[in-house]
């Protein structure tokens, strides 16, 4: 009788394990969260959804025009494909906000997988919207490339 008694909690604790397993696969493979594009947390989102495409020309029309930073700074910046993005925190003011994002980056080791990073985005209020000021990531240095 006993090992039937051990079977059956056995049995229940993979059952749960499997579940636990369903789930964090479900929630790291949950699609964003779309934000409003007329808040700053939309802004920055549309900003990294296109810097995550690869699509540049796209990316820089959500900064700041009197930014240093152009194309060509996307074009040698670098990232994992792979990263993954996640909303910290944000505040703002009638003029500026502060958009605080984590970044995931693949380790490359079988267990604990990405090493985070975390970055804060400046934004300003024009008639166009929020528009990103400084350097956002992924791009450490602007003005550089001629």
């Amino acid at each position: 009788m006993n090992d039937r008694k051990a079977n059956v909690v056995l049995g229940i604790a993979i059952s749960l394990i499997m579940a636990l397993a369903l789930a964090v696969v479900f929630v790291a493979n949950k699609p964003a969260t779309p934000r409003d594009p007329s808040s700053p947390e939309g802004a920055v989102q549309a900003y990294l959804k296109a810097v995550v495409a690869s699509d540049y020309t796209k990316a820089i029309t959500h900064l700041d025009p009197a930014s240093t930073c152009k194309v060509a700074d996307l074009d040698n910046s670098y990232f994992a494909k792979d990263v993954r993005i996640n909303l910290i925190d944000s505040s703002q003011t009638a003029t500026d906000a502060t958009v605080k994002i984590s970044v995931e980056i693949p380790s490359g080791a079988p267990i604990e997988g990405y090493y985070s990073e975390e970055h804060t985005l400046r934004l300003t209020r024009s008639d166009a919207g929020w528009l990103i000021t400084g350097m956002p990531w992924p791009m450490y240095s602007c003005g550089m490339v001629k």
